[in-house]
């Protein structure tokens, strides 16, 4: 910039001296003399060494120029590619982030494609589709609290985002918030009534935490005569209707359902799972083996399905089989009570009750909380005469489930064998409670009243039994 008054100087002072060249010619009419001809040549001369001034000076002024508009064509020039160097730079890390952010999300590996997309959003912070994986990525990883204020401002920059509506309230849902997450879900149908994915949450919602099974019906069965599910996605919403029925111990209505879940999608683990389990408890125990064996080829990771299948080879009279299968989930679960637990009950049903304490004991030492466990422990040595053992185990069971009849009266009847009437008392009181007519109770409850010296309730207590019993025949 410093170049351009010296260009400008050099301009006029060219132009001031051809200027006064051209005034000081003289007219073409005036007369010619020898004199004006040696003047006229001096002024040739002269005007040679002007002109040459001139032209040097015009060059010169040419070339500074030519130098000036050069300089600022490359200072411009400079600048824009810088700056599309580092707009290319920018491009270049943000689409690698993303990208890497997805291959880690698509490869389970949820930690490092967090940390992918938060290093994206510092640099560019409201791209939606990065947002978008975030929110399902901290879902992934079970930070639902955090996943919300994501979801929420990818709304902000796109308000008409059903997809994020819906994931929005699966948000809300996992954490409890189950009236904003309804709210959620129905702002989202106000987008697009007819979401299929999100009339098959609000079923789910109105199924799991309102209990309010013909409401969730309604939504599933709208998903189905509509036709607003395809394919595997379908499936989801026929093995949601199959829950329902099992909720209300429909179980032969619960199959059909998973049925037809796997119809669309015969590799749904959830609808095997609970086929094996309704089929168990609807005594088909060798079809549920059969859909045991296939859960284990396709998943043979799903130990718990393990535990299915050796309670179905028992109910079968096959022992050994059962066993085998229990001691493969501990092999792979030794921490786990599971199937110390399965294999005890196996070996009660088939009379071996002293071995069976041993998986009991073992049971009860990894989780002291399982009532079944402890209540099995106990009853193992109240069956074998062991009162004094059997006390503690059938006291933490009831301590754990106050309310089980069967663990009133066997703590009672251990209380009855060690000749603690009072306590014995107490505990069969609190089984009658529970059921007023069961007769064992009505009859052991009579037998302390008479131990205690209390024979008009201890023949009223019999009276009901027989009564009941009267009743139960009728």
């Amino acid at each position: 910039m410093k170049i351009l008054p010296l260009v400008v100087f050099l301009f006029v002072s060219f132009s001031s001296s051809i200027y006064a060249e051209t005034s000081n010619e003289k007219d073409s009419n005036t007369k010619i003399t020898n004199e004006d001809i040696l003047t006229k040549l001096n002024d040739i001369q002269n005007e040679s060494t002007i002109l040459g001034i001139n032209g040097i000076t015009m060059g010169i002024a040419s070339l500074i120029l030519s130098i000036s508009i050069a300089t600022l064509i490359y200072e411009k020039t400079r600048k824009d590619s810088n700056e599309i160097h580092e707009d290319s730079k920018k491009f270049v890390n943000l689409n690698n982030l993303q990208h890497q952010g997805n291959f880690y999300y698509n490869n389970g590996d949820y930690i490092n494609a967090k940390k992918q997309y938060d290093s994206y959003l510092k640099i560019k912070d409201n791209d939606p589709k990065v947002l978008h994986n975030l929110g399902a990525t901290l879902g992934n990883l079970g930070k639902w609290n955090d996943a919300i204020p994501i979801y929420a401002k990818l709304l902000q920059i796109e308000p008409n985002n059903v997809g994020a509506k819906n994931n929005l309230g699966l948000s809300y849902d996992a954490i409890g918030e189950i009236y904003d997450a309804g709210i959620t879900y129905y702002q989202g149908l106000e987008i697009d009534f007819n979401n299929g994915e999100i009339l098959n949450n609000l079923g789910k919602l109105y199924e799991e935490s309102f209990h309010n099974f013909q409401m969730a019906l309604l939504f599933y069965n709208r998903i189905i005569n509509e036709k607003l599910l395809e394919g595997i996605e379908i499936s989801d919403t026929y093995f949601n209707i199959g829950i329902l029925y099992r909720s209300q111990k429909d179980y032969s209505k619960a199959l059909e359902y998973y049925n037809k879940a796997l119809q669309y999608d015969n590799s749904h683990l959830n609808s095997l799972k609970e086929k094996t389990n309704t089929l168990y408890h609807l005594g088909q125990f060798g079809q549920a083996i059969q859909c045991a064996n296939i859960i284990m080829k396709l998943y043979p990771k799903e130990d718990e399905i393990l535990l299915t299948r050796a309670n179905a080879l028992a109910e079968l009279g096959l022992l050994r089989e059962s066993i085998l299968v229990s001691n493969e989930f501990i092999l792979r679960n030794p921490n786990q009570h599971f199937g110390y637990y399965n294999i005890g009950i196996a070996l009660t049903r088939f009379g071996y009750i002293g071995l069976a304490q041993i998986f009991f004991e073992e049971a009860s030492r990894i989780n002291s909380n399982d009532t079944s466990s402890q209540f099995n422990l106990g009853t193992g040595y109240l069956l074998l005469g062991a009162f004094d053992l059997a006390l503690p185990s059938l006291q933490r069971a009831y301590e754990l489930e106050p309310s089980n009849i069967e663990i009133c009266g066997n703590l009672g009847m251990c209380f009855f064998r060690l000749g603690d009437n009072v306590n014995a008392f107490q505990f069969f009181y609190e089984a009658f409670r529970i059921n007023p007519h069961h007769i064992g109770v009505l009859r052991t409850l009579s037998e302390i009243l008479e131990r205690l010296g209390e024979r008009r309730l201890a023949l009223d207590s019999l009276q009901l039994s027989l009564d009941v019993e009267d009743l139960g025949d009728s």
